[in-house]
């Protein structure tokens, strides 16, 4: 197998959120036939430009488009709504438990009047434990009561089927986590019923209540879902200095596009630790700050650590007998061609080189009729692991990495490297990724819907499928406190 690190070129696009917002659309429209003609588009899309319809590995990805596919055709019946059209290409994107294939409204500005309703009290999953952390009104469970079940199954299968549908992944802790309690903050999903008993434990006793729905708005919905879960802190881009001499490394994003703001910040950030690579290195501790950080390219963190590391040191810690088969199609060549074109090879001519390597690689396997191209880069170390050049690591400082619930992606990636150069993990278990990676969006033809599905298929990656990774140390106070993070990491040792 030929040895390669991965992730040079990692999401082009970052994952898109579970939507809450859908897209302004006219009432008078026939949306059974736009769920017949926008599912079909996002079947065909797979079966052209996905791997896994070509995948060996994966025998049965074919069978579950096939069955979701039908699925939502059977669900396109006369003078069903927006509702129904949404829910259905919901489930449908969500179907693979994959955070990089599914869809999204185009619109996300939009307010669509969703007729949200509760039966007075909000549940939150903690430490395994789905309690009640929010009640009103006599007749309902009171804060601190445990979900027992509902409609006769145990809490655990009646929110994997309420909810899981909806989110996909659901086997993930950070997935249960942020959207428990929508379990009873419920959206109009005609696909889904509502509730109508459920049992609780409180004070060592049990007692079923039958729930009594009611309207409300989504202003207060939001506010108890913050309230239950908490807001998502996302840290700046740029770098500081502590009084202590530590310095902390900011990179709330790894956006794709170097010409966003994002993009333009990060190109900044990296090439002043590539300025100051010496004496970050002999920092007394180093700390790269990832909180939500949803991903996009992990170009930034490896430059990054090409940079404090060097290239010799780099190579050798983070080779790995892994590969990457890109999935042959004109969609997916355009998409890495496009982006090539926005690379400003003067900046970055290392992306630049790996980008335009790609293409023409691609190419050249869509003219021999071949399914995938193995990346391969001739100037990578291949069939055995490059020796660790002699003398001690280059980066005397302690190094740790910080990540929240929703690291995924490239932010994943920058993890993974960073562990494999001996950072400490701490923070927040992670969120994850299947080994179908680096994304594309298009627009569906009815004119309501994103899509996006990923390019390539790991071989050999060292983490799994769907398998978070779970810090050394782990943080269990709010995320945006900065101060008290800084402290805490200041007492934790490395490794």
């Amino acid at each position: 197998m030929k040895s390669v690190w991965l992730g040079v070129v990692a999401a082009f696009l970052a994952v898109p959120a579970l939507a809450q917002t859908p897209a302004p659309v006219a009432e008078a429209r026939d949306y059974a036939a736009l769920l017949r003609q926008d599912a079909t588009a996002f079947r065909d899309a797979i079966l052209d430009s996905h791997p896994g319809p070509v995948d060996r590995e994966n025998p049965g990805f074919n069978a579950l488009l096939e069955r979701n596919y039908r699925l939502a055709m059977a669900r396109a019946k006369p003078g069903i709504g927006y509702r129904d059209y949404y829910w259905a290409m919901t489930e449908f994107g969500n179907a693979f438990d994959d955070g990089h294939l599914g869809v999204t409204p185009i619109d996300r500005s939009y307010r669509h009047p969703w007729d949200y309703r509760w039966p007075g009290f909000v549940v939150a999953l903690r430490d395994g434990v789905w309690s009640v952390v929010h009640s009103e009104g006599e007749g309902r469970p009171a804060v601190g009561a445990r979900l027992i079940g509902c409609d006769g199954k145990g809490v655990e299968a009646f929110a994997a089927d309420r909810l899981g549908p909806l989110t996909g992944r659901w086997s993930l802790t950070a997935t249960r986590v942020r959207n428990a309690p929508r379990l009873f903050l419920r959206s109009d999903n005609v696909w889904r019923a509502p509730a109508r008993r459920c049992t609780f434990a409180d004070a060592g006793k049990r007692r079923a209540y039958r729930l009594n729905w009611t309207p409300i708005t989504a202003e207060r919905r939001g506010q108890l879902i913050t309230e239950a879960v908490g807001t998502r802190f996302t840290t700046g881009i740029g770098m500081s200095k502590l009084p202590d001499g530590s310095v902390w490394i900011d990179m709330g994003s790894f956006e794709s596009d170097p010409q966003s703001e994002d993009g333009t910040r990060l190109t900044e950030l990296v090439r002043a630790i590539e300025a100051q690579s010496t004496e970050l290195a002999a920092a007394p501790r180093l700390v790269f700050d990832l909180r939500g950080n949803n991903g996009g390219s992990s170009e930034w963190i490896a430059r990054s650590a090409r940079a404090l590391w060097g290239k010799p040191w780099f190579d050798a810690k983070t080779w790995s007998e892994s590969a990457a088969d890109y999935r042959i199609s004109e969609g997916n060549i355009a998409n890495f061609a496009d982006f090539a074109a926005k690379l400003d090879p003067k900046d970055n001519p290392e992306l630049h080189r790996l980008v335009t390597l790609l293409v023409t690689g691609m190419k050249g396997a869509q003219a021999r009729g071949e399914p995938f191209w193995r990346f391969n880069d001739p100037a990578a170390p291949r069939a055995v692991r490059p020796p660790l050049p002699a003398g001690p690591d280059p980066v005397t400082a302690r190094v740790f990495v910080l990540t929240d619930f929703g690291c995924a992606s490239a932010c994943l990636d920058a993890v993974d490297i960073l562990t494999d150069l001996g950072a400490t993990h701490v923070g927040q278990e992670t969120d994850a990724d299947t080994l179908y990676m680096e994304i594309r969006g298009f627009e569906l033809p009815g004119g309501i819907m994103r899509a996006w599905l990923p390019t390539k298929v790991y071989r050999g990656r060292q983490r799994g499928s769907n398998v978070p990774a779970t810090p050394r140390y782990r943080w269990t106070g709010a995320l945006s406190d900065t101060p008290g993070i800084r402290a805490w990491i200041a007492s934790l040792p490395a490794g």
